[in-house]
């Protein structure tokens, strides 16, 4: 994981985004949040997995044992002259600094998919939370939640599983993620909200990875 950050780091150093381009006016030092957005957002899941000759097929069981997967950044960083149809949107990078949200705010960012060609859309909110007191129950302080709104009108909540029914806001981590295998063709829109933060305004990155028409 480590080896897999110094070259997250080097590519928003070399200024590759944007563009896919190494273009050195495009530099930037990332945030400690943006590294772990973009590294998590790489990851691939499998669809199941065995531990102990027993299969773990159900979402919250695979979290539980697998996390977010396996680190793919050839699929999580956008390169102009790539072989993986991807693109990287970084909607809440602004003049090279991470979006700040103060508390019952929210940011809201669109983008449309012309064309899929069985490229997921993945999008990843991560926040550098304040330190809380060991003997807290819960110990997140500020919370933030990411909501993907389909074209259809279906909202999906970070951390959940996105076939469910009974979505529900995380209150408990300062990552959520949100993963679509096959995402239908239309305009999307995600929603970062400042559900709850006490000492704020809070600073957070929101990486989002799929073959979006940028136009």
């Amino acid at each position: 994981v480590a080896g897999h950050a110094a070259l997250v780091r080097q590519y928003f150093m070399m200024g590759f985004y944007p563009s896919g381009r190494n273009n050195s006016s495009d530099s930037l030092i990332p945030s400690a949040a943006l590294l772990k957005s973009v590294l998590i957002n790489s990851a691939e899941e499998p669809p199941s997995m065995y531990w102990k000759n027993q299969a773990y097929t159900n979402f919250t069981d695979r979290k539980m044992m697998r996390g977010h997967g396996s680190l793919s950044l050839e699929s999580g960083l956008y390169f102009h002259n790539s072989s993986f149809e991807i693109r990287m949107l970084l909607p809440s990078l602004l003049a090279g600094q991470d979006a700040w949200i103060a508390n019952g705010r929210q940011d809201v960012y669109s983008f449309s998919i012309q064309e899929s060609n069985g490229v997921p859309l993945k999008m990843t909110l991560v926040w550098t939370d304040p330190p809380a007191s060991p003997a807290s129950a819960v110990t997140l302080i500020n919370n933030l939640d990411l909501v993907l709104v389909l074209p259809n009108g279906t909202a999906i909540y970070g951390n959940n599983d996105v076939f469910s029914t009974n979505q529900t806001a995380d209150f408990l981590n300062n990552v959520e993620k949100i993963s679509l295998s096959s995402p239908p063709i239309g305009r999307y829109s995600v929603k970062v909200i400042g559900a709850k933060i006490p000492q704020g305004p809070q600073q957070y990155a929101l990486v989002v990875t799929g073959r979006m028409d940028l136009n």
